[in-house]
């Protein structure tokens, strides 16, 4: 069973509209009957949505499994009437990832008013920037935020000791960064945008210590944004 395009434009629009954008998904259209259509949350695996076709005595429905649930966080299966309730899944699955993220969120827990600061600023960004945000990067800026990814790193690197950062963990951002460069390519700034503000700075909120720190951090991180 094929997804038509136009399907496929509606399923990634509604997860592009989510705070995380489609750059946070990966979703996979198998044509197959046993799952039709797939959606991951690329950060957390383990969170995924499932649409599903079954055919029992002649007769075939729709099922939809997901993960989390209203109440767990382990796989389940429900059966719809049709294919177009899908898309009402969809949005009630994002909802159910976004208040489970929300939930063990360091940024939202530990209520950090630089990191606040930071993200309202990247938001900021995404709206000031009108029509345009929808479009795509240049090769002139793509090199540009390149550059300014790379200072970003050397500045991590600098504080390494202030902020109290592992190796490991430093690789981990570089790692990081690295798929943001590759992502300017391919995906439209908006979605750049909303990706790299939040990468960021669940980074901070994770491992870097000290507010002072924090504050350098911020400061140095919104030159992304000019």
């Amino acid at each position: 069973m094929e997804v038509r395009n136009t399907t496929r434009k509606d399923i990634e629009n509604r997860l592009d509209k989510s705070i995380y954008t489609i750059y946070s998904f990966n979703v996979s259209y198998s044509g197959k009957d046993k799952e039709i259509i797939k959606i991951i949350y690329e950060p957390n695996p383990k969170f995924f949505l499932s649409l599903n076709k079954k055919t029992a005595s002649g007769v075939t429905v729709f099922e939809v499994t997901s993960s989390p649930t209203e109440y767990f966080n382990t796989p389940h299966t429900k059966t719809i009437e049709s294919f177009v309730v899908f898309f009402y899944e969809i949005d009630s699955w994002i909802k159910r990832l976004s208040e489970e993220l929300e939930s063990i969120s360091p940024l939202v827990n530990n209520k950090d008013q630089i990191l606040e600061k930071l993200l309202k600023d990247f938001d900021q960004k995404v709206h000031e920037e009108g029509e345009d945000i929808n479009s795509f990067f240049t090769g002139e800026e793509v090199k540009d935020l390149k550059e300014k990814l790379d200072l970003v790193y050397k500045m991590f690197e600098d504080l390494k000791a202030d902020a109290d950062l592992k190796d490991s963990e430093l690789k981990l951002l570089k790692e990081e960064l690295e798929k943001l460069k590759k992502a300017l390519n391919v995906v439209p700034k908006k979605s750049w945008y909303n990706a790299a503000g939040k990468k960021i700075i669940e980074f901070v909120g994770k491992y870097v210590a000290g507010e002072a720190v924090k504050e350098i951090v911020g400061e140095a991180t919104k030159k992304l944004l000019e």
